[in-house]
């Protein structure tokens, strides 16, 4: 378990909403992986000063990354108490299952908490527990349980498969659990690292959503199996608040079990959250999840809001159609094919006529995975709709309007086993006003994109968000006859 720099963003962010006091406790020593310069200057960096001098800082010889049989460290980097006293944090203990690494209170928190441990901290960190514990139920119980009425818990854990992790904990489990137990306050963040190239990309629950339906909301989607994710879950508690009682999954919720949860999650969407506890680095390759089931949190710390969303769909429909023309223009009435015929694309065909003439062209072909409508009518032109499996054996190019990064992995990778079928994607065609949401008053649209080809090994295939904004990490790539 340990404190690295975004950990380190979490517990600055919580205090920067509330400064952390009174008595702190860690869930298992936290190994930092900064040294105390590095500390001192992330915690100016939010516009705070840090509160122990750098000289006067502990080095970490005590704590054993991997567990009991590990070496100790060796004195690199800051140690968790001087982490926390640069905090001005004065009082802070520890809890663990032994006493490996000098924890004051042993316990396990798979067992109830004895009651000499209620209502007795203002602050707790688990860093990196209820992922790695048989009951974490019964664990997060214990750690609310050991919370002071007003207290807040801040948990960062694992949500990835390919770690070593007991459990992978979905954002709604912690909502439902400080919803039914009257919290003041909840909030779940997922942390998608890209994979070494130092961008991470934050995604919030939309709260409003969730206080405004009871649909069923769905899980985070884990976009691709080599991709690290972390949930962080932070949580403020009520001076009535319980923390004893269970929840059922909403869609076996009965309906006074809503009627005494809606209140609640109402209560977290207007919560007063200065700071987000988590936002982005920078961006990734990825669309928004689940439509508005999250929020994408930008480098500002501003959720990406449905206006935003719909500016990009009407950029992402414009750049589809500028990237049929383009094909259109080259292969003249040679024949080409559509490729993956999302619900945008039929969008596209509804408002842009322009639109309809080339894909009722009898040179070009239409292909679907999901084959969920075996023709269109355009205008009148019955057009079939072919399996996507077809388009492995045409020789044709191919263009691909991927939104969904679970497609843009799978395609890129059986893409390079079928390399004659030259794929590009529409999705990432540039164009020359593409930083303009529209073309200026009296002035023509661009004639001409330049599509993204698909095994250019450094494009990433969805588009990614920037301040609120979608832009693309591409290579332009001109399309040839080649």
């Amino acid at each position: 378990m340990g404190i690295a720099l975004l950990t380190a963003n979490a517990i600055i962010n919580a205090h920067k909403n509330q400064p952390i006091g009174g008595k702190v406790l860690l869930c298992g020593r936290q190994s930092v992986f900064l040294t105390p310069e590095e500390v001192a200057a992330h915690i100016r960096s939010h516009g705070l000063e840090p509160q122990l001098a750098v000289e006067d800082c502990e080095l970490d010889r005590e704590t054993r990354i991997g567990g009991e049989g590990q070496s100790p460290r060796d004195g690199t980097f800051i140690s968790d108490r001087s982490f926390f006293r640069m905090l001005g944090v004065e009082t802070l203990e520890f809890l663990d299952h032994s006493d490996y690494e000098g924890a004051q209170t042993i316990v396990d928190l798979n067992e109830p908490v004895p009651p000499t441990l209620e209502s007795k901290y203002d602050f707790i960190i688990d860093g990196g527990t209820l992922d790695n514990v048989f009951n974490p139920a019964q664990a997060l119980m214990n750690l609310s349980r050991m919370l002071k009425p007003g207290g807040r818990l801040l948990t960062y854990n694992y949500y990835a498969n390919f770690r070593a992790t007991y459990t992978n904990l979905p954002h709604q489990w912690y909502l439902d659990y400080f919803a039914i137990n009257r919290f003041a306050f909840a909030q779940t963040y997922f942390l998608v690292f890209d994979g070494g190239r130092g961008r991470v990309s934050v995604y919030q629950a939309n709260l409003a959503k969730r206080a405004s339906t009871r649909d069923t909301v769905l899980n985070f989607p884990a976009i691709e199996p080599t991709i690290g994710i972390g949930l962080v879950a932070y949580a403020v508690k009520a001076p009535d608040s319980t923390w004893a009682r269970q929840p059922s999954q909403e869609c076996y919720r009965s309906d006074a079990e809503w009627r005494e949860m809606e209140p609640i999650f109402t209560r977290f969407a207007a919560y007063p959250l200065a700071t987000p506890i988590q936002k982005s680095t920078g961006t990734m390759p990825i669309l928004l999840p689940g439509r508005d089931s999250f929020q994408y949190v930008d480098v500002d710390g501003v959720a990406l809001t449905q206006d935003s969303r719909d500016a990009h769909e009407r950029r992402l429909r414009r750049n589809i159609l500028a990237a049929m023309k383009c094909m259109a223009a080259e292969m003249a009435g040679n024949p080409w094919g559509i490729f993956e015929l999302e619900g945008i694309f039929f969008e596209l065909l509804k408002e842009s006529p322009e639109a309809r003439s080339i894909v009722a062209r009898e040179n070009v072909f239409l292909f679907d995975a999901r084959m969920l409508n075996p023709h269109v009518n355009i205008d009148g032109v019955r057009k079939r709709i072919h399996p996507g499996t077809a388009a492995l054996v045409a020789n044709m190019p191919i263009l691909v309007i991927c939104t969904e990064p679970q497609v843009d992995v799978l395609w890129r990778r059986v893409s390079r086993l079928f390399r004659h079928l030259r794929l590009y994607s529409a999705c990432l065609s540039q164009s020359e006003d593409s930083e303009r949401e529209e073309p200026a008053s009296g002035e023509a649209a661009p004639s001409r994109s330049k599509l993204v080809d698909y095994f250019s090994g450094s494009v990433y295939l969805s588009p990614s968000l920037e301040a609120g904004q979608y832009k693309g990490y591409s290579v332009p790539y001109p399309l040839s006859s080649d």
